[in-house]
């Protein structure tokens, strides 16, 4: 699943990606580029060193931001897309758009900084989550990446 908050006058993005099931946010970005190709490379990017096991899918909405999601499966990862209207078919993507913007409310100029970004990306993923049992989704991402390494 991921997230992506576009500023309006910039252009500037800011980007969340969890995988499906239990991993956490796996990187923030900002850019100013076209959206579309923004998206891609930023999922690209995040994905590119998961063992492919842990590529389960992604599932989008329609917008015109997901343009470029042809090249994600380079990378070995089905995408999916939801009806339209229909957000009930992503609500974990739903959920980190609403986190995200705790960070970044609507109005306010996205910043480039990297620096904020990373810091973002760790808040996100050190926060318990219900879902996980009140575990971090740092911890679950640990614990697989374990595991991974224990079961070769």
């Amino acid at each position: 699943m991921s997230g992506a908050i576009v500023g309006r006058s910039s252009m500037a993005v800011a980007r969340c990606h969890r995988e499906g099931g239990p991993l956490p946010t796996l990187s923030a970005r900002a850019a100013v580029r076209p959206y579309a190709l923004t998206v891609g490379d930023a999922v690209i990017a995040a994905v590119a060193h998961l063992p492919e096991h842990l590529r389960r899918s992604l599932t989008w909405d329609c917008g015109a931001e997901m343009a470029g999601h042809a090249g994600i499966t380079a990378v070995s990862m089905p995408v999916y897309f939801a009806h339209p209207h229909s957000p009930w078919q992503r609500g974990s993507n739903e959920n980190l758009n609403r986190i995200l913007r705790e960070y970044f409310p609507k109005g306010v100029t996205i910043t480039a900084d990297p620096n904020y970004l990373a810091m973002v990306a760790c808040e996100i993923n050190d926060r318990p989550r219900k879902i996980h049992n009140w575990k971090k989704p740092s911890e679950i991402f640990a614990e697989l990446i374990e595991s991974d390494a224990s079961a070769a």
